[in-house]
């Protein structure tokens, strides 16, 4: 039986400032008679019922999906600074939950990134893996590929001292330099120097390192050849460097014989490593399957679906492109392995521009490029720090002779942006309570799909009209406001879902199999 009862509600919780009047419906449930073996639930859902299983759903799915890089080591010396690089290492997580929730297309467009970036690294190291008799997997590549790897250089000043007993010299003088030049001078010529940068702007500075400490050019491009010492790895001589390097840095150490070997870490340490949770990811699969089917029985039933269910189906979607891109990275890793170069070998400003020359242009962008495509793009990772979790790399698909103009993670965020999108169309004839938020949901629902491929046919027509007075103006205009657009129409979202929640058609509340299917509420 349904009885009225008047109440003060807002949004989220009838606890909150008493903002909006609506009325509210308590369900009383009659219990048997007589004992019973099992009893169902009612058959009616509460406005709570459904708002609480979406947010623990939404927030379930946003939580163990993220699979982090590895992040800086903590070497504090006092409790105070202990205590801080503890906060920050717990916000580091909570900020990328944070920023999916915004935009979970981000994290899918990395995983779609590292797990075609992992699986090309894997290709490329078994050579060596056969060479050196060890074992590489594609867990190898994404463990390498989230900073599992870290060269560390001994300081400067111990080396040439152990260069000057054994040899009476130090500098470039030294053995294990010459092998290291020569190699270098193959590599320039080879495509692991310009694999990740098209554009070579890069590589040329690289190259202008390398010539002006080799070749003795006086200039290049009218631009004054330096010495080549190097800022930060040119650094104090006292000063052990740590160099965090990915799969295809470590591959270029081993290519020119900087490091004699791979390192032997077997799949079964790494696993030892990994922190994921099987628990939580299948709570989290147990959610979306449950939301998944109840979606789909209201649908057969001609039952309705609430907008906050269509939001969080969208969320759920983006969620299992990203597991199925992700599955096999490890997560949660906090302590890389270290990867030292022979013990004779000599650290001076030579060695420090040959390896800077060789791993820049593998490093790899910090930030995203899709904002910034028409200008020289955010700048290269630094080595000295561990590799962020919003790296990008320029890889992209190639068939045969055509080298496509959009990278892997680009094309990774366009079907995910798509697909969330979409998902968001499903509820175009839902109820709603005014015509114009049903405009509104429209518009929104378009724009969040459409936004990329826009983009993509503004860059393509960017590239064939550049030489047109203005056309880099009007470009990046276009990036502009597909951005902004693409902010308000989540915004304008986020509204209408909580909204809508307490405007839903009567029949919204009958339960389906909710008493049946397992799940959390």
């Amino acid at each position: 039986m349904i009885s009225p009862r008047g109440s003060q509600l807002f949004l989220i919780t009838p606890f909150t400032l008493q903002l909006t009047d609506a009325k509210s419906f308590q369900s009383n449930c009659t219990l048997p008679a007589t004992n019973v073996n099992i009893m169902y639930g009612g058959n009616v859902r509460g406005t709570f019922d459904i708002l609480w299983s979406c947010i623990f759903t939404l927030l379930i799915c946003t939580w163990t999906v993220q699979h982090l890089n590895i992040p800086e080591q903590d070497s504090s010396t006092t409790r105070r600074k202990g205590v801080l690089a503890n906060v920050k290492s717990n916000w580091i997580p909570i900020k990328w939950m944070l920023s999916t929730l915004v935009m979970p297309e981000l994290i899918a467009a990395k995983a779609f990134q590292d797990w075609h970036m992992s699986r090309k690294s894997y290709r490329e190291m078994q050579l060596f893996a056969a060479q050196d008799k060890v074992e590489w997997t594609l867990i190898h590549s994404y463990y390498a590929n989230i900073g599992g790897f870290v060269l560390k250089l001994p300081p400067k000043s111990n080396t040439a001292s152990n260069s000057k007993s054994d040899n009476g010299s130090s500098g470039p003088d030294h053995p294990s330099v010459p092998p290291i030049e020569n190699s270098l001078r193959v590599a320039t010529d080879s495509s692991i120097f310009n694999t990740y940068d098209s554009g070579g702007k890069i590589a040329f500075y690289a190259l202008k390192r390398y010539f002006c400490a080799f070749k003795e050019k006086p200039d290049i491009e009218g631009e004054r050849c330096e010495e080549p010492t190097l800022s930060p790895l040119d650094s104090d001589p006292e000063l052990e460097l740590k160099l965090h390097i990915n799969a295809d840095q470590l591959r270029a150490l081993r290519s020119i014989q900087f490091i004699p070997n791979i390192p032997a870490i077997s799949s079964k340490e790494i696993g030892d490593k990994n922190k994921s949770d099987v628990f939580l990811k299948g709570t989290a699969l147990i959610q979306l399957i449950w939301l998944l089917t109840q979606v789909i029985i209201r649908s057969i039933k001609g039952l309705p679906i609430s907008h906050l269910e269509v939001a969080v189906l969208a969320f759920a979607g983006s969620t299992i492109f990203t597991y199925a891109f992700s599955w096999s990275k490890p997560q949660g890793v906090n302590n890389p392995t270290y990867v030292k170069p022979p013990a004779k070998t000599v650290i001076d400003n030579v060695v420090l521009a040959t390896l800077h020359t060789q791993l820049v242009p593998l490093s790899g962008y910090t930030g995203t490029r899709v904002s910034s495509v028409f200008l020289d793009g955010p700048p290269n990772i630094n080595l000295l720090h561990p590799i962020p979790n919003d790296a990008e790399y320029d890889i992209r698909p190639r068939f045969f002779n055509w080298t496509s103009r959009f990278t892997y993670y680009f094309m990774g965020l366009t079907i995910s942006a798509v697909l969330f999108g979409i998902i968001h169309c499903l509820a175009w004839n839902f109820h709603y309570p005014s015509l114009l938020e049903k405009i509104l949901w429209r518009i929104c629902s378009v724009w969040i799909t459409l936004w990329t491929p826009i983009y993509m046919l503004n860059f393509v027509a960017y590239g064939r009209l550049k030489r047109l007075p203005g056309a880099l103006k009007v470009a990046q205009m276009v990036e502009i406001l597909l951005f902004l657009g693409y902010v308000c129409a989540r915004f304008c979202l986020f509204v209408l879902v909580f909204r809508g929640l307490f405007y839903l058609e009567t029949a919204t509340f009958k339960s389906t199999l909710d008493g049946i299917i397992p799940h959390i509420q």
